[in-house]
């Protein structure tokens, strides 16, 4: 059945609820050093109180249940707070639930069955962690704010709940003054995570019972690395480059996409915390020429994700501008090429300038609309081709071509696509994470290259 927990305030009356609640003889609670005995009065009713106004600490007696109930155990504690314990059956009928014991006038339970039963109090905002909180699952659905705890004196030694937060937000755990949490003052816990929170008495710790993902759309400073995690994995992309603007009417390409970057760290090389800095997209050119090219995206001094390279957009100089090429895990991707000379993607590149698949694995793909895997894809650029498409890095940028023929824009399984080019409208901005932008010939500016992204997660 499980063991069960009641508490009563010293002096005031508690009420059995429900079937077998005639408690017909009074508990005298022997006292441990000799002295008087300390009496749990019953009216036969079902209520129960404490007719002394102290009571000793370590004691324990017998409270007899009637109608073949089975006997439990009541102690006294310092403090003026009586505790008890007992089986599941000793409140409970044939075929019925464990009954609730509550302060008397109260709707509050004061005591449940934690062994069977996990009480979900839902919340956006904070409320101290108290003691009526034990065995309760704290479900955060929205919000971010600052946990607070009890005393953990105050909550005792064998205190438990389970904290899950359920929103997007951030949600700090801050114990009482200067007690602790695993070690520390008090630390983050990022969305989708459930904890096991235990109180010593002293202090507080926990267990990871499901990990975080947190996805990072601007920079964080600091992500402050949680403990219960051996180690931290995830993508970082850079930012896809701008698209080219041309008003003498030449062909003009779109910025190549951004890279993407999986990475494994582990919790020591994450060290405390870390600042991740996610890049701004390539600025999309408002006057005749290139746009600009992606920023790259970092986790410290540990991880560099690259930037896609900008659209080439030269007037009367060629008739023949590409796209930029994709961003890759070593180096940026550069601007689009010139008179049909095919651009290398950022390195490291596998194939040969002349492959539509250049730089295809972790380098950027080749400027006239190459594809990639976790490099970001090459902008729509020479002889009419499409932006190119990548699996994880950002997709290429759309161009137009000498006749205003509107190349498409390249896509990405997950990372962004690449931004729409225009003839006499505004390019359209690459896709959060890493999509390069869209070119134009007339309009009032090609679209901007998209930022870059982080999502890391837990193992623990």
């Amino acid at each position: 059945m499980g063991q069960l927990t009641f508490q009563a305030t010293l002096g005031g009356a508690v009420n059995l609820i429900g079937p077998n609640t005639a408690v017909t003889t009074n508990l005298t609670l022997p006292s441990a050093d000799g002295t008087a005995n300390q009496t749990l009065q019953t009216n036969g009713s079902g209520t129960l109180s404490f007719a002394s106004t102290s009571l000793t600490t370590g004691v324990t007696g017998v409270l007899p249940i009637a109608n073949g109930g089975t006997n439990s155990t009541a102690t006294a504690t310092a403090g003026g707070v009586g505790y008890g314990t007992g089986t599941a059956h000793a409140y409970t009928a044939a075929g019925t639930a464990g009954q609730v014991l509550t302060s008397a006038g109260s709707s509050s339970p004061i005591w449940t069955t934690p062994s069977s039963l996990v009480v979900r109090s839902a919340r956006t905002s904070n409320t101290i962690l108290g003691t009526a909180d034990a065995g309760t699952l704290i479900a955060i659905t929205s919000g971010t704010f600052t946990q607070t705890f009890t005393a953990a004196a105050t909550l005792g030694s064998g205190w438990f709940c389970y904290i899950q937060n359920l929103g997007t937000g951030d949600i700090t755990l801050d114990p009482n003054a200067s007690e602790l949490i695993d070690g520390l003052t008090s630390y983050v816990m990022y969305p989708n995570e459930c904890r096991l929170v235990q109180c010593t008495g002293t202090a507080f710790t926990s267990v990871v019972l499901s990990p975080f993902q947190r996805i990072i759309t601007s920079t964080l400073n600091p992500f402050v690395t949680p403990p219960g995690y051996s180690t931290f994995q995830g993508y970082l992309w850079g930012g896809g480059g701008g698209g080219a603007k041309d008003v003498a009417g030449k062909r003009t390409g779109g910025g190549g996409g951004g890279a993407c970057v999986p990475f494994s760290l582990t919790s020591t090389q994450m060290s405390s915390s870390q600042v991740i800095t996610i890049a701004a997209g390539g600025a999309g050119a408002t006057s005749n020429g290139s746009g600009s090219v992606g920023g790259n995206s970092t986790i410290g001094s540990l991880l560099t994700s690259f930037g896609g390279g900008p659209g080439c957009g030269r007037g009367a100089e060629d008739a023949t501008s590409g796209g930029g090429s994709g961003g890759g895990a070593f180096a940026v991707g550069v601007v689009g090429d010139i008179g049909g000379v095919y651009v290398k993607g950022g390195s490291p590149f596998t194939g040969p300038a002349t492959s539509d698949y250049f730089d295809q694995n972790f380098g950027g793909g080749a400027g006239p609309g190459g594809n990639s895997i976790f490099g970001g894809a090459g902008g729509a650029g020479n002889g009419g081709v499409n932006g190119g498409k990548s699996v994880y890095g950002g997709g290429g940028g759309g161009g137009v071509t000498t006749s205003e023929t509107l190349m498409a824009a390249g896509t990405s399984s997950f990372g962004g696509n690449g931004g729409a080019a225009g003839a006499a409208v505004a390019g359209t901005n690459g896709v959060q994470p890493a999509g390069g932008g869209g070119a134009t010939h007339t309009g009032a500016n090609a679209g901007n290259g998209g930022a870059g992204q982080c999502i890391i997660f837990g193992v623990a």
